[in-house]
């Protein structure tokens, strides 16, 4: 009968932690029986299998000129189970890799940690508001735990399991914050995606699961909950003919993607203990598809999605790769560690150079922004000086008055008329009486002659000087929108007031004269609010907020009536206590960022997968 040992023995023999023995054992690089609850007892004959292993890779990688260290390396007593003359020779002895989960899940914690200073860069007010202050913890959470979680897994024998331990900890607490988080915020996409991620760490924290099948277990998850998502017409994609047919056919489309994620699942763990033709294409496929996802991600500027799913995409890549190496030439488990990291790296330089870039646009935006802004000021200032100037002439033009008190129609109609002439910025010119029945109007309109609200022209009357009106609507017959204008007393030669001259401003001249100084390129738009907070001109796109919340002279995030992200700037016009507000999609602001992120992608993408092949090329020369 054979010999066999425990996994005490051959940890000491190969060099490696109890611990890592028992995870060779559950991913199949170890062969053992197992002798009770959770004790195994290796075959000699398994023993020297990865002994002849590693016996061509010492011939393979050893020099020619060093055959006495061959030979030392070899010899092993079948007497003496705790021999450690071979500590050298089975894989790494300081470089180890216990799971290819806890390294995703470590790597994709720094880059989401470090992509959230992205989000952070104008802080997200607006959405984010309420778990702010947990935002500059999260980003370092997921930086140290990320960090903390690969140093402990490459220095095992330094440092303590427990650390290792802990900082996986760190990262499910996490993870689950921030997947918590984007369900607060209406991200349900996020949320699943963080959610999974979360659920399956948490599950191998407490239960004994190799790295491979907790990863391929995670993917299922996540492409089911995205099927599960679309179907029920919780994320909306993009306005597109192309999204419009899928939302229309949503249920069809979602039940063949889940047919295909449980199908692409069957070989993925079928093709687990091998890396198989069918379980290559399959992770390629998923990688394929997890890093086209992450692009249409970055051109929402949805940064911490779409960097963890490139990182998710990047590690199926190299996991088909990871399964033939697992027992294998420490040279090549060295370059599939360092792979790892340059990745990370890469990422990471990656956010570092948009992060530069969004700083630049920003500054650039909120310049441009302010200096259209004061040019908008200017030209609703001197707007409505032109306004005040005029009734100012009229209302003391004797002609007029005279021929007011004569109730003279005509007069009235050809006076107003050569004043509406001159003067393109007033809509409609209006002669009232005192009572506020109307005399004459100018552009004549039937509709609208009807009697006037009182707050229009009564302050004009009682207090005998122009009064500015900009917070009444008008009547039905109007259409009830907001009117916009100055009224002024009509005083004759005796001093007694004789009636009120009206006019009501030109609002879509002034909205389109101020949108020509609004940069279309940035999707910019003017909204003027009155005294009260109210929209003054347009209300298509703008929120009623109150003049408080208003009076801001920096560049803000806030978001239209149409959930886009803006970035705004508002000042408040001297005199008329009105808010002039310009706001500027930050989509468009930042859109270079998508070109460049598609450029650091698909760098990132070349450097794994060019490492993956090259890789498997090597690996023949073991075989």
């Amino acid at each position: 009968m054979s010999q066999t040992y425990t996994v005490k023995q051959v940890a000491e023999m190969l060099g490696y932690s109890t611990n890592s023995i028992y995870t060779f054992l559950q991913e199949g690089r170890i062969k053992g029986v197992r002798v009770g609850k959770g004790r195994f007892r290796i075959p000699e004959e398994e023993l020297n299998r990865i002994l002849h292993l590693s016996k061509k890779s010492e011939i393979t990688t050893i020099s020619q000129s060093q055959p006495a260290v061959v030979e030392k390396t070899l010899e092993i007593s079948q007497d003496t189970p705790e021999l450690k003359t071979i500590n050298h020779s089975f894989g790494l002895h300081e470089l180890h890799i216990v799971s290819i989960f806890d390294w995703f899940f470590g790597a994709a914690a720094i880059v989401l940690g470090a992509s959230l200073i992205l989000y952070d860069f104008k802080k997200g007010q607006l959405e984010f508001a309420e778990f702010l202050p947990w935002l500059r913890t999260l980003e370092i959470s997921f930086f140290a735990g990320g960090l903390g979680l690969i140093l402990t897994d490459l220095m095992h024998k330094k440092i303590s399991f427990i650390w290792h331990r802990l900082f996986h900890l760190i990262l499910i607490v996490t993870y689950g914050t921030f997947s918590y988080i984007n369900l607060k915020t209406s991200e349900p996409s996020g949320f699943l995606l963080f959610g999974f991620v979360t659920l399956i760490a948490g599950f191998k924290f407490f239960i004994r699961i190799s790295g491979i099948k907790a990863f391929l277990l995670f993917l299922i998850l996540y492409g089911l909950g995205f099927g599960v998502e679309h179907i029920t017409g919780i994320s909306h994609p993009a306005n597109s003919y192309l999204s419009e047919v899928f939302m229309d056919n949503r249920v069809f489309f979602g039940s063949l993607w889940i047919f295909g994620v449980l199908v692409t699942g069957v070989f993925l763990f079928l093709g687990e203990k091998k890396a198989s033709v069918m379980f290559w294409i399959a992770m390629l496929s998923a990688g394929g598809g997890l890093i086209l996802n992450s692009i249409f991600f970055a051109n929402t500027l949805a940064w911490s999605k779409s960097f963890f799913l490139l990182v998710t995409g990047l590690t199926c890549f190299l996991l088909p790769v990871w399964i033939v190496l697992r027992v294998a030439h420490e040279n090549q488990r060295r370059t599939l560690a360092l792979t790892f990291g340059l990745m990370t790296g890469i990422l990471l330089l990656g956010i570092g150079v948009i992060w530069i870039m969004q700083q630049n646009m920003a500054e650039y935006a909120a310049r441009d922004l302010q200096s259209r802004l004061d040019f908008g000021e200017i030209l609703v200032k001197e707007r409505m000086d032109t306004v005040e100037n005029t009734l100012k002439d009229a209302s003391s033009n004797q002609l007029l008055i005279v021929a007011f008190k004569a109730e003279n129609s005509e007069e009235l109609i050809e006076l107003l008329k050569l004043i509406y002439s001159n003067n393109k910025v007033i809509e409609k010119f209006t002669a009232l009486r005192i009572d506020g029945t109307i005399l004459s109007s100018y552009p004549y309109d039937e509709r609208k002659q009807v009697e006037t609200s009182p707050e229009f022209f009564l302050p004009a009357i009682n207090e005998r000087k122009i009064y500015l009106f900009d917070n009444r609507k008008g009547t039905d017959s109007s259409g009830g929108k907001l009117e916009v204008g100055m009224s002024a007393p009509l005083i004759d030669s005796e001093g007694e007031t004789v009636g009120v001259l009206m006019a009501n401003i030109d609002l879509i001249k002034l909205k389109n004269d101020l949108q020509e100084l609004a940069n279309p390129a940035n999707e910019e738009y003017f909204i003027l609010y009155n005294r009260g907070g109210k929209i003054i001109i347009n209300p298509d796109k703008g929120i009623n907020f109150a003049q408080d919340s208003l009076v801001n002279n920096e560049l803000k995030e806030a978001y239209n009536f149409q959930g886009q992200r803006v970035y705004e700037i508002s000042e408040k016009i001297e005199n008329l206590n009105w808010i002039i507000q310009i706001n500027s999609s930050v989509d468009r602001i930042f859109s270079p960022t998508k070109t460049v992120s598609i450029s650091i992608f698909l760098t990132a993408v070349l450097f794994v997968g060019g490492i993956s092949l090259w890789l498997v090329v090597e690996k023949r020369k073991y075989a």
